[in-house]
């Protein structure tokens, strides 16, 4: 890898296509810039990717194994904040006829804060309500208690 001092409108050419491109298309390490552009970079890595897939598979089974435990702890500390995963908020959903308070639209529905989290609010479902997408974006972070 060369050292270049970077200027703004500066560029250099890429070593596998050969055009000259602006050094923002490059891929940095540190001060130094890859000798091929992004472009030619991510197609070099599918065409490695397409010819060794017994490799990608062993990589993949790799990095499973060595995340397994932290994706295991998100997946816990999610299912314990998310009221959708749990059976308080079907039964609070039954509880209003599985109908968006805001419109009474029949459908999915989502849980929205009445207090939204950045004002102080919680996860506890007394501070939850059953909306549709829409009227939980419309919403937004105000506070209105449609129950």
């Amino acid at each position: 890898m060369e050292i270049i001092q970077l200027s703004f409108d500066d560029g250099k050419t890429c070593s596998l296509c050969g055009v000259y491109k602006p050094f923002f298309e490059y891929h940095r390490k540190g001060k130094y810039l890859f000798p091929y552009c992004k472009e030619c970079s991510l197609e070099k890595a599918r065409t490695w990717q397409r010819a060794h897939p017994e490799r990608m598979r062993q990589n993949h089974h790799r990095y499973d194994e060595k995340h397994r435990a932290e994706r295991n702890e998100r997946g816990r500390l999610r299912q314990a904040r998310d009221p959708r995963l749990t059976r308080e908020w079907h039964d609070l959903c039954g509880q209003y006829g599985n109908k968006c308070l805001a419109c009474g639209a029949s459908g999915t529905l989502v849980p929205d804060h009445v207090i939204p989290l950045c004002k102080g609010g919680s996860y506890d479902m007394s501070n939850i309500q059953p909306l549709c997408h829409s009227c939980n974006s419309k919403k937004r972070d105000k506070i209105i208690d449609y129950r």
